[in-house]
């Protein structure tokens, strides 16, 4: 924020809160915030011609893998060339291993390389008029596409490439295709991160898609199928022999929610196994070991609980009355002995209890109603959250479970997991992903850090009977002290290193490479309910087969996972560096590695691109809490001394309070609209610098306290203005600044010219043609605050 002080203090303020949400056409606000905003569809038919006509997915499911194709058609209606942004998700197993291009009926095929050198040579084709695909990974679950120089009438598609392994939980597998990438909440604005893909656009709630959605699939079993479901989308399942089935879904707009296909086979043989590849410079392999089914424990000691339930904008609605089906049945599931607690979260936070108490049935009905009176609004600092519950004391007498609660759209992944780790010592920590298109990525990289188990509550259907399925999990687990040896079989690069106490039914999964001849043997040993456990496999009795080509990116994919769990703590460069080796040498998409594809032919002279961000809907059932928007804008040109600070609230606000750092405290008022507002003073001994004022917002579950940062700043821009003569005989300008510009002029030779401005060196260019002798150029340039600064020089052409 800036606050521009001409002779006593005059204050423009930009800030960005995500309380609700509004809608600002053709606005852009350097300082706003990154969580995603809505889309408003204006005048401008250049934003109007979304380019994203269809997004369609080819599944190949073959015993335990699932090979996928995306294609990604753009199709630009426009008159003006495009480069489009799309945003989009898939499995956080996913190994994304291929890419190509199709511009008219030429095939490109792309290639991986460095991350920033690929940015790097995308940028310069694009400015060239090359049209140019480029593939990011923004975090294991979530990629980017820029596809530049889309030409009006042009017709363009990407495909892409990737494998997953299907693990089978109690015998039933289920491939989940991600549609969408739900709204992240994010505390950093535009001039703190790169990460620019937080702050896509997105549509009204209930809207559907603006592109169209296919899916088909094939289940190659091998043993017979005992029965193909869906839980998220209506299915066509057409068997042509008991153990293949092809799935196919006539729903266009169902782009809004994850699609989720269950299948069961009525042998459980698959589920232990060992496949094998002989590869031309390196062998892997995947061996899969199904564990005993659990027996009730005999003597269960007494648990603690800490609840942490996400009460944020995004849950509002249905993932919220879901959620607290979810704490209900766990209230209600708990024991006498256990202990237990409850927290919720959004922008701020509510505990229960300071300590944990017995799960009586008074303590109990409490905490149904504690939970049930809360409703969804504000952030997901899930951060502050987890830290103050992981400083709660502790019974040392007894095994403490962390039980989190949340749809994961927060933009901290790492920061999470990180905690979570240096945190939670002996304890475990359950997570539960709760709506249509959870972000994966934090449920299971929270439970893997946790050393606990993740669940999926996608419907309110599921919701009981996913916390009793939570209950029994922990009342006994399934196999605990787990260790891998191999005897005769030379094995190596192994992954996991370690693998954590088994509660689900689903089989250990354990990947790596192996040198000479496929023999000898890999045994499982651990411990359960009824006794040791041992499972030895012959791996002699296995052939490798040219099918199994996926256990390489396979086995990349866990080894880079590994790493970047490390990475997360550490930011190592040397992790980084092993991390992009892998990306390069398997031709893997990683956050350090991308895919690049780039048609030669220069189709745009000039390379003069419209960015549009390509709209996504938000997740069926998520509400429009989950967006967030700008704080409306105080006037631009305030009179000195009496500025105006405007907040947007949630809706059911009851009072916003101000604290400025000089002493002041304002209690704003709503207006008509619904913005919250107040006058001030900035006293004249206040200096030019970064400042915070502290809101209070007040609302009828409790209260939430936000800061908002701002600039005092009645200095302009300080300029360097140079001129450099070009072979061809044209003038090249130079204007460089000391920070971030809102506008500029120039004029040379009485005639106005535009300057291209890059905002990220601060620096604008322009080329024009001189004639022969002595030109006056005078520029003016605008900063954030609207200070203004001129520099006039003379330019002498030979």
């Amino acid at each position: 924020m800036r606050i521009h002080r001409p002779a006593i203090a005059a204050l423009t303020l930009f800030a960005c809160l995500l309380f609700t949400t509004v809608v600002h056409a053709n606005q852009v606000d350097p300082d706003r915030t990154l969580s995603p905003y809505f889309v408003v569809r204006g005048a401008d038919p250049d934003v109007d011609a979304l380019p994203l006509k269809k997004t369609s997915a080819e599944v190949d499911i073959a015993g335990v893998i699932a090979n996928v194709r995306v294609t990604q058609e753009y199709r630009n209606d426009s008159k003006t060339t495009l480069e489009a942004i799309y945003v989009f998700p898939a499995s956080t197993r996913a190994a994304v291993h291929a890419m190509r291009m199709r511009v008219g009926n030429r095939l490109i095929e792309a290639k991986i390389s460095d991350k920033k050198k690929a940015r790097a040579k995308y940028e310069k084709a694009k400015k060239a008029g090359k049209t140019a695909s480029l593939l990011e990974q923004k975090r294991p679950n979530v990629f980017q596409m820029n596809v530049a120089n889309i030409l009006p009438g042009d017709v363009i598609k990407v495909e892409m490439e990737y494998v997953e392994q299907m693990v089978p939980e109690d015998g039933l597998y289920t491939f989940v295709y991600p549609t969408v990438v739900g709204p992240r909440y994010s505390e950093k604005t535009a001039t703190q991160t790169e990460e620019e893909w937080l702050e896509m656009p997105y549509s009204k709630e209930g809207k559907s898609p603006t592109y169209e959605w296919d899916l088909s699939a094939t289940i190659r079993a091998g043993v017979k199928l005992a029965k193909v479901s869906s839980t998220s989308h209506p299915i066509t399942s057409t068997f042509s022999s008991p153990t293949q089935a092809r799935i196919e879904i006539n729903d266009p707009k169902g782009g809004n929610r994850d699609f989720l296909l269950s299948y069961e086979m009525r042998s459980k043989d698959t589920q232990t196994g060992l496949l094998l590849y002989e590869g031309k410079r390196e062998n892997y392999f995947l061996a899969m070991v199904q564990p005993p089914k659990k027996l009730p424990g005999q003597r269960i000691p007494p648990r603690e609980y800490i609840f942490i339930l996400d009460v944020s904008g995004s849950m509002n609605g249905r993932p919220l009355d879901t959620a607290k089906e979810v704490m209900n049945t766990l209230f209600t599931g708990l024991r006498p002995t256990d202990r237990f607690n409850v927290m919720t979260f959004s922008g701020g936070n509510a505990v229960m209890h300071n300590q944990s108490v017995p799960a009586t049935e008074a303590n109990i009905a409490a905490a149904i109603s504690f939970v049930d009176n809360k409703r969804g609004g504000g952030g997901t600092q899930i951060l502050q959250a987890l830290k103050t519950a992981f400083a709660m004391k502790r019974n040392k007498s007894t095994s403490t479970s962390f039980v989190v609660v949340t749809d994961g759209y927060v933009s901290v992944d790492p920061e999470v997991f990180k905690l979570v780790r240096e945190k939670l010592n002996t304890a475990n920590l359950f997570s539960f992903g709760i709506g249509s298109s959870i972000n994966r990525n934090v449920i299971e990289g929270m439970a893997r850090a946790g050393m606990g188990e993740p669940f999926f509550v996608t419907s309110s259907d599921l919701a009981a009977e996913t916390a009793k399925r939570f209950s029994r999990y922990l009342a006994a687990p399934a196999l605990t002290n787990i260790q891998v040896s191999f005897k005769g079989f030379q094995a190596y690069d192994v992954v996991p290193k370690a693998i954590p106490d088994l509660f689900a039914e689903r089989p250990i999964l354990v990947f790596g490479k192996y040198k000479g001849k496929a023999k000898g043997s890999i045994e499982v040993r651990g411990s359960h309910g009824d006794g040791k456990f041992l499972q030895s496999m012959d791996v002699s009795k296995t052939q490798p087969i040219p099918a199994n080509r996926s256990l390489e990116y396979l086995w990349a994919r866990q080894k880079i996972s590994e790493l970047m769990d490390s990475y997360a703590l550490w930011h190592g460069a040397d992790t980084e560096k092993k991390i992009t080796k892998l990306g390069l040498a398997h031709h893997l998409v990683t956050p350090f590695t991308s895919f690049l594809a780039i048609d030669h032919k220069v189709r745009n002279q000039g390379g003069k691109n419209h960015r549009v961000k390509q709209t996504l809907p938000l997740p069926r059932g998520v509400s429009n809490r989950a967006v967030g928007r700008p704080i409306s804008v105080s006037r631009p040109h305030m009179p000195p001394g009496d500025p105006i600070l405007s907040v947007l609230a949630p809706d059911d606000a009851i009072g916003v309070t101000a604290y400025f750092p000089f002493g002041l405290v304002k209690d704003m008022k709503r207006d008509e609209s619904g913005t919250w507002k107040t006058r001030f003073l900035v006293p004249n001994y206040v200096l030019d610098g970064e400042y915070d004022v502290k809101l209070l917002i007040e609302g009828p579950n409790g209260s939430e306290r936000r800061t908002i940062r701002y600039t005092i700043d009645s200095v302009g821009p300080k300029l360097t203005a140079r001129f450099v003569l070009l072979s061809d005989g044209r003038v090249k300008l130079i204007i460089e600044s000391l920070e971030r510009l809102r506008a500029s002029r120039v004029i040379i030779a009485g005639k106005r010219v535009d300057l291209v401005i890059d905002e990220g060196k601060m620096r604008g260019t322009a080329i024009v043609d001189l004639v022969a002798g002595q030109h006056e150029l005078r520029f003016s340039a605008f900063d954030l605050a609207r200070n203004e600064s001129n520099v006039a020089l003379e330019v002498l052409v030979p």
